[in-house]
């Protein structure tokens, strides 16, 4: 096991997550609760390049008919995100949020690790609505990003644990 994969599986450890190893890929799988909804999360190791990516897959799928409506809405919601990228398959209609670190002479941290999952799930969870909405509520992306701005903003409080969960 590699240094870059054995770093996930000390996070998944570290939190008492559950997560699940590819038999034969440098692959994890752990399932996520947030406050708006539940998808997979794949944390992968290229041990060649060498990187590292995290993947939140949304668990819709978006149908034929609202691809175009969807790719509008993520590249909107993709226009000045720092780090990171929501990306749609055109062909089967795919969503996901991938984080990424591109580590050739960089030592990676167990705290790089955190920062690339807690970013990634937390920048799903956040868009989780908006992309629901367009999907099966028919809406605008900028109708479906115009509710979600008019949310009140929640205090942040300090937490020990991080707000997700895994299944």
């Amino acid at each position: 096991m590699n240094k870059l994969y054995q770093q996930f599986t000390e996070f998944f450890e570290k939190y008492k997550w559950n997560y699940h190893q590819h038999e034969d890929k440098p692959i994890l799988h752990a399932h996520f609760c947030g406050e708006h909804g539940r998808w997979l999360g794949v944390a992968i190791v290229r041990e060649e390049k060498p990187d590292i990516s995290f993947l939140s897959l949304f668990p819709s799928r978006a149908p034929v008919e609202r691809r175009a409506a969807v790719a509008e809405l993520l590249t909107r919601l993709n226009y000045g995100l720092v780090h990171g990228s929501f990306q749609m398959d055109m062909e089967d209609g795919e969503i996901r949020f991938e984080t990424s670190r591109f580590a050739p002479e960089l030592e990676v941290t167990l705290e790089h690790i955190e920062q690339l999952i807690f970013v990634n799930v937390s920048t799903m969870d956040a868009q989780y609505d908006a992309i629901m909405k367009v999907i099966h509520g028919g809406i605008s992306p900028k109708a479906a990003l115009a509710k979600q701005e008019r949310k009140p903003k929640k205090p942040k409080a300090s937490r020990t644990k991080p707000r997700f969960e895994l299944n």
